[in-house]
């Protein structure tokens, strides 16, 4: 082995040993400011049940959330209207959430129409799909 080839092998290992000594060390980190970031916008995060694929709704947290689900592509919101306030309700063959009150719907599929319904965040973690809410005291609209 030349000293060209060994300086290089050397600064390979010690970049190495340097990513594993620093590796948990920063991901600790990172861990802390994602829940320093939830705790300052009033989020917390809870485990979803099994999902079917298309529609399905879950009871979380004492919310009715309405989820479509398509490929590894989830749409979580509410099944309330923001303006009038009445439950939504879903139109199978149409694939959309409709409100009694005023009329207005809102397509699931194609993201798109006149209903105001509230939209949460979900993400995939190691224990399954989990979906942001106002954390407890936190004000939201029903």
């Amino acid at each position: 082995m030349d000293r060209r080839s060994f300086l290089k092998e050397m600064i390979h290992d010690l970049a190495d040993v340097g990513k594993q000594i620093a590796g948990p060390y920063i991901e600790e980190k990172l861990d802390k400011i994602d829940r320093a970031t939830d705790l300052i916008t009033g989020v917390s995060w809870f485990t979803l049940g099994e999902l079917s694929k298309g529609y399905d709704e879950q009871l979380v947290n004492g919310i009715l959330i309405s989820f479509f689900t398509e490929k590894e592509h989830i749409l979580a919101c509410s099944k309330t209207c923001l303006d009038c306030h009445e439950l939504a309700h879903w139109i199978s063959y149409q694939e959309e959430l409709r409100c009694p009150e005023c009329g207005r719907s809102y397509s699931l599929r194609h993201q798109e129409g006149t209903l105001n319904l509230k939209h949460y965040t979900v993400k995939k973690d190691t224990g399954g799909w989990q979906i942001a809410l106002p954390a407890q005291g936190a004000a939201f609209h029903a």
